[in-house]
């Protein structure tokens, strides 16, 4: 997967390189169950106010299979921890999250915090 923000982090906390690893999360299709655009952005909607909630710094994003067939909305954080993400991602039955650095992709399973990682690509 890849990912693209919006508009870019626009926050006045964030300056020059970010180079911590940021979660994206995101309401569609929990448990890989395919649902209607509708029904997914409905739960997006939800996520981003929860999210606005426990105010979190975050932009809009988009994910996709390298080959673009598979296409998610979600949302970069860039002040929540891990933990939090993750039980927030739960609470929409997510299985997980992913959190990129400055050189990997990582997968992180949201009941048992394995990781699975892959090098980024340009």
């Amino acid at each position: 997967f890849f990912f693209q923000a919006e508009d870019g982090i626009r926050d006045r906390d964030v300056t020059g390189v970010q180079t911590c690893a940021l979660p994206i999360i995101t309401g569609c299709n929990p448990h890989n169950l395919v649902r209607d655009a509708d029904t997914n952005a409905a739960a997006n909607r939800a996520l981003g106010v929860e999210l606005v909630r426990r105010d979190a710094r975050f932009c809009a994003c988009d994910g996709a299979s390298r080959d673009g067939e598979h296409v998610e909305q979600g949302y970069l954080v860039w002040n929540l921890d891990l933990d939090t993400v993750r039980g927030l991602a739960g609470r929409f039955r997510q299985e997980a999250v992913f959190e990129l650095t400055e050189d990997e992709v990582r997968l992180v399973h949201v009941r048992t915090g394995d990781v699975t990682s892959a090098p980024r690509r340009g």
